[in-house]
This record gives C-alpha cells, structure tokens and sequence, in this order.
C-alpha cells in the first residue's frame, strides 16, 4: 500500500513538473496573463473604435471573451477576443486580433445579409416564404470560433463579415462564403417532399450548405410542442416537436456530393395516447400512405404484474399494455414510434404512474421512467406544455413487436 501511494505521489509531482511548474509551463502562464491584461485594456475600446469607423454608429460594449486552446494539463489563451456589443436596439458581436488591427470581422450586418440570401434559397428551391426561419452563414476564411460564452451568457459566433454590404447581389455574396445552414418552418400548404431538390446551376463551388425543411400539422400543434426559439446548431429534430410534424426534409451538399433524407409522420389518438409514428427514407416515393400507424398499434390483453428487485414494491397494470409492429413495405425505410400521454390517461389511471416495456414471455417489466416526468430530469424541460414533458421515444420495432405497459406502484 505503502509503494502504491509513494508511486501516486510521485506521478501528481512529475505532472505538476511537466506542466505548471516547469520553464514551458511558467512561460505559457505567463503569456496568458499578458494576453489577460491586453484584452482588459484593449479588447472593448478597440471594437467599439472599429463600429464607429466601419458604419458610423455609436456602441456599447457587454463584454468579451478571450480566444484558446487546451492543451494537456493547462490552458493557452489567444490573442483574439470576441466583443458583444449593442446599438441600443440589438446585440451583435465583434472578433478582432488585439495586435493585428486588420483582423476585424463583426455580424453588425448579418441579419440583412441572412434575409436576402434566404430569399434567394427559397427561390432557387422553389418555396413560399415560411412563417418562422433561421438561416446562419460563414465565410470562407472566417477565423471567429462557432460558440462563445460571455459573462455567462452564450453566443452563436454567425454570420461574420470582414467588410460592408452596400447592396451587393445574392450570387455575389454566395462567392465569399464557404457554408450555409438553414432552417425552415411551414404550417400545411404545399408538399415539402414533392419537386424540392437542391440548385444544380450557379451554385459556387465548394460553398456547403445544409437545410432542414420541416412543416407542421397545424399552428395550435406548433405552438404546443414545438421549441418557442431556435437554440444555436439545433437543426437536428427534437423529441418534443415530433407530435406537431407532417414531414421533414434535410438536404446538403458538402466537398460535391449532395445527400437528400425525407421523413413523413403519421398520427393517431386513442385511449389517452397520442401516438407520432415516424417512417424516414433516402426517397420520398417509399415512404408508406397516411394511417399507416393505426395499423400498427394494438393493445393485447395482457395482465402484468411485477416484483421490483424481490422487495416490497410492487406493480399493477395501469392503462393498456401496447404493441408497435413495423408496417410490411419496401426496404430502405426506417420506422420508429413517438408515445405522448395526454393529461386526460393521468385523469383515468392516477399519478404517478410507471412506464417500461413489457416482455410477454415472462410477464415481466423493464421498468425505465416514472410518470409524469418532473422538471430537472433528463427528457423533460423547464417550461412549456405538460403534454411535451410526457413525449417518449419508443423507438423501432424492427422484425420484434414492441411491447411497453404502465404501472402503478402499490404496497404489499
């Protein structure tokens, strides 16, 4: 034990050596600090020189945050800084070098910028104007980082421009960047999935771009489940918006090669139990019919009961025991099942409630959540309607039937 701990000792020594206390590690603290105290000096003056000089507005800075890089055991700091501003109406970012007054870029513009180049997208796309959007942009050769965090509040580093737009045209501005992401949102109309392709002609060579078209069943299903503001990077489809989908379509281009996925959602309400069947393939022509999901859904007549761990807590059925099996259709096409409980299943069954899934061999439960879910736990969300908070993910049956049941706990 004795030479163990003599061993572990002079292991933290020899990595405190390495690192902080030897020549190189007290110089790069000591280049921190410089770097430290030029940016507390320099940092906000020196954005707020540069608005001034480039638009010809007068801003306030809200702080800023000192570019770096980990490295083993330490830290080192750069002597770039990214400065939030404000004109008084909005916010908007600065990244600048504190000893290279040429390395300037700022998004002050970056929201005019983004509305045309969404226009144009749209029409190259074929496309109506949506009723909510995000597009962001990057530059080719933009150095600004993609997320920054000051004074605790965190930033998405978009849009950066290194030098002003005077009404130059959308092919003109698309030369000069190197990636698109956009996001948009539609309520009913036209068929997202249907003659939507990327643009073939005039498109810059090597400019990436990515879009998520997603369209809604009804603006009251929006405004329930889907998320109230788009969080930085958040493209990707979210849990808790599932149930308010009609379809979704992803398209990107990235080093020449262009990738397309569609994914069409079915839906069906019964017994307390909304249920958001999701069928996702390459081409929309083998995704199944609508009312696909009904078919696949059914409630077997089985009894469960379960001891937990051979204690004194134990489990009886409440509510029906469900099965999801994956529809007979063509290969190529993924199928999963999205549950959300409605208030009105907690009205008839009680609450709490437990939800796991059922193995019909042995009758027995895999218990995996408790119902309804409380804020703080993983799944569910601060805010916002209850029915988000009891969406569960039950994935794809693939060639098994899944079975899942809830329980309720008693004493005995």
């Amino acid at each position: 034990m004795k030479k163990l701990l003599f061993r572990f000792f002079a292991l933290l020594l020899s990595l405190l050596l390495l690192t902080g206390c030897s020549p190189e590690g007290l110089e790069r603290i000591a280049k921190n600090e410089r770097i430290y105290a030029l940016a507390r000096q320099k940092a906000e003056k020196l954005a707020v020189a540069y608005i001034r000089e480039k638009y010809g507005v007068e801003a306030a800075a809200l702080g800023y945050d000192v570019d770096g890089s980990d490295i083993f055991m330490g830290y080192r700091a750069h002597p770039l800084v990214t400065v939030a501003l404000t004109d008084g109406e909005r916010e908007f970012l600065v990244y600048l070098a504190l000893e290279d007054p040429e390395l300037c870029w700022d998004n002050y513009q970056g929201e005019e910028v983004a509305a045309l180049l969404e226009d144009y997208l749209l029409s190259r796309l074929g496309l109506e104007a949506p009723f909510a959007s995000r597009l962001e942009f990057r530059a080719a050769g933009d150095p600004s980082p993609g997320q920054t965090q000051i004074d605790g509040k965190s930033y998405s580093v978009s849009c950066m421009l290194n030098f002003r737009y005077e009404g130059q045209s959308a092919p003109e501005l698309l030369e000069g960047l190197g990636r698109i992401e956009y996001e948009g949102r539609w309520v009913g109309g036209q068929d997202l999935l249907t003659g939507v392709a990327l643009p073939e002609e005039d498109w810059p060579e090597g400019l990436a771009l990515r879009a998520t078209l997603k369209q809604y069943r009804d603006r009251e299903d929006y405004e329930i489940y889907s998320p109230q503001r788009f969080a930085p990077g958040a493209m990707e489809l979210s849990i808790r918006e599932k149930p308010a989908l009609n379809a979704v379509l992803m398209l990107s281009r990235s080093e020449g090669k262009d990738r397309r996925s569609c994914s069409r959602f079915d839906h069906w309400e019964t017994e307390g139990l909304r249920f958001t069947g999701q069928a996702a393939a390459l081409e929309e022509g083998l995704l199944p019919a609508p009312g696909w999901v009904e078919g696949q859904v059914s409630f077997p007549q089985a009894a469960v009961e379960w001891n937990l761990g051979g204690g004194d807590t134990r489990y009886e059925q409440a509510g029906p025991t469900v099965c999801f099996t994956q529809p007979q259709g063509p290969e190529g096409v993924e199928y999963s099942l999205l549950c959300t409980i409605l208030p009105g299943f907690f009205a008839r069954y009680g609450d709490p409630l437990d939800y796991g899934y059922y193995i019909p061999d042995t009758g027995e439960v895999e218990v995996r959540y408790s119902l309804p879910m409380r804020s703080g736990r993983p799944g569910t969300y601060e805010e916002g309607s209850q029915l988000i908070r009891q969406s569960l993910y039950i994935g794809s049956s693939e060639e098994e039937p899944v079975y899942f049941a809830f329980l309720r706990r008693t004493e005995g």
